[in-house]
């Protein structure tokens, strides 16, 4: 029997002020209003130039079991070393961060994410390549290779047949309990800045058990 483990990822975008007058230009040449500028800059997020993995959330379906790597911060609460429900959270900078990914996933034999191939592998590889890191295994196999990284995003849309939902709104209409009830992605940036770790560390955590929920169901009509 194949193992597996479901994989997600935060981020928020790394000080406004530690770019250069420069890259600041760049990133505004196009914007015409104040609107417009703010914008922007809640964006750098997005993407691994401009932002940064704050946590990585790791979750063993088969045994219950699951834990997330969070970002330190300068003025972080102290964050709890487990919960009663199989997760233990860890705090370590970027670099240890995503090495100690790289280690975890090893173990197992396929990758499940939620929207994986777009964001979450990229940028963890993209981060990777900042950092001078190795990654362990190929998790950007060829698309319609599901043993390896298995994107829910790209069965459910029939790989890209059909519309793309978020995954709060396919959890919503499949009955599942939704991850999204007292904190949002978008959030994320604000609790890292205040340093509430444990917040973000709990919403990350909710995303894959919503996300391995989600692949049960699939699992169960489709592969």
């Amino acid at each position: 029997m194949s193992s597996l483990v479901v994989i997600d990822i935060e981020t928020a975008g790394v000080p406004w002020e530690s770019m250069s007058e420069e890259e600041q230009a760049y990133l505004l040449k196009n914007c015409k209003t104040e609107e417009e500028i703010q914008a922007e800059k809640d964006k750098t997020g997005l993407y691994p130039l401009t932002g940064q993995v704050v946590s990585v959330a790791l979750y063993n379906p088969d045994t219950g079991h699951g834990q997330v790597l969070v970002l330190e911060s300068g003025n972080a609460e102290t964050i709890s070393s487990a919960d009663s429900d199989g997760f233990t959270y860890h705090v370590h900078d970027e670099k240890s961060m995503i090495s100690s990914f790289w280690t975890l996933v090893r173990s197992f034999d396929t990758v499940v994410t939620f929207n994986g191939r777009n964001f979450d592998i990229p940028f963890l590889l993209f981060r990777s390549m900042v950092h001078g890191l190795k990654p362990s295994r190929n998790l950007m196999p060829a698309r319609f290779q599901l043993r390896d990284h298995l994107d829910l995003m790209e069965i459910l849309t029939f790989f890209g047949s059909t519309r793309r939902f978020s995954l709060d709104f396919y959890c919503r209409r499949l009955g599942i309990p939704s991850p999204k009830t007292s904190v949002s992605g978008e959030q994320v940036p604000m609790l890292f800045a205040a340093g509430d770790l444990m917040s973000i560390a709990r919403y990350n955590k909710q995303d894959v058990i919503a996300t391995a929920q989600l692949f049960r169901m699939v699992q169960s009509v489709y592969l």
